[in-house]
């Protein structure tokens, strides 16, 4: 099963902060403690409709929504941070990036450093 396809067939809404409904577009705007805290309601939400049922097989229309509204919230944060640790490690890539532009910038001028005169004049003639 698809769980973004139910999501859309379903009309499915998340409940948040106890007062409003939300879609799961809406889910990418939260934070994770925010996500947790949802993640945990239709956690417990899906144990407490499959308790009730003596043949674990049959499972209720309300369990099944419980079930894909916590796999969609986990999908959420898993995307979420897999956003955050790429975009860290960009940041990281580029601070590396640039102190080896650095270190080469200071090793080029120590090779000015070390030509004679007239060599640093051919050089800058020939520029």
């Amino acid at each position: 099963m698809n769980i973004w396809l139910e999501c859309l067939r379903r009309k499915i809404r998340f409940d948040y902060n106890g007062k409003q409904q939300i879609n799961a577009e809406d889910l990418f705007e939260l934070n994770a403690k925010e996500l947790q805290s949802i993640y945990r309601l239709y956690s417990k939400e899906y144990r407490d409709c499959t308790e009730d049922v003596l043949d674990t097989s049959i499972e209720s229309v309300e369990a099944e929504n419980a079930l894909i509204k916590r796999d969609i919230v986990r999908a959420v944060y898993t995307v979420i941070l897999t956003e955050q640790m790429a975009k860290q490690d960009a940041i990281e890539k580029e601070e590396t990036r640039q102190e080896i532009l650095a270190v080469m910038a200071e090793k080029q001028k120590d090779e000015l450093k070390e030509l004679s005169i007239e060599e640093l004049q051919e050089r800058l003639d020939s520029l």
